[in-house]
């Protein structure tokens, strides 16, 4: 009988991290994270695939997605349906998302369900051995009826190289 092969994860295999201590204190004040959500820098060596118990990783380019911290609660309650972890996805999974969450809430309509998310994004993991295996959001019947959200960045590099390990709220 063979041995198992290791899992590959692409997350452990990314490009320097270029996040400093300086930057960390900008998201807080410019995005107003509480101190309540813990942040701090991974280590070179630390698995980013197995962070220590509490923690996530996070990217933080998607802040500029509309992204806010502590998650909002539908936000949660969707991520929990679609049972990734929070360092999975990709930037445009994020636009779509909170596309939707914003739609939603302009139009009156209270926040939106998983039901209602998924009505309009299928979520897939990338088969792309280049993608790592992120997640990603791809809108339903878009030739028949258009996105839903559209104007969705086609390529975006550098977002792997922002990240950090979340813990708290």
């Amino acid at each position: 009988m063979g041995v198992p092969k290791e899992l590959v994860f692409g997350v452990d295999y990314l490009e320097p991290n270029k996040i400093t201590e300086r930057e960390i204190a900008r998201f807080r004040a410019e995005y107003f994270i509480p101190d309540s959500v813990g942040m701090r820098i991974p280590n070179p060596t630390e698995s980013l695939s197995g962070p220590k118990d509490g923690e996530v990783v996070f990217f933080t380019d998607v802040l500029l997605q509309g992204v806010r911290l502590p998650l909002q609660p539908a936000v949660q309650r969707i991520l929990a349906q679609i049972g990734y972890a929070l360092g999975q996805f990709n930037p445009n999974f994020w636009v779509a998302l909170m596309g939707v969450v914003t739609a939603f809430g302009m139009a009156g309509e209270g926040e939106p369900s998983y039901e209602q998310f998924s009505h309009l994004y299928s979520v897939t993991k990338s088969k792309c051995a280049d993608h790592g295996g992120w997640v990603q959001a791809n809108c339903l019947k878009a030739t028949e009826r258009g996105d839903f959200v559209n104007a969705v960045p086609t390529s975006q590099k550098t977002w792997r190289k922002w990240r950090v390990l979340l813990s708290g709220d």
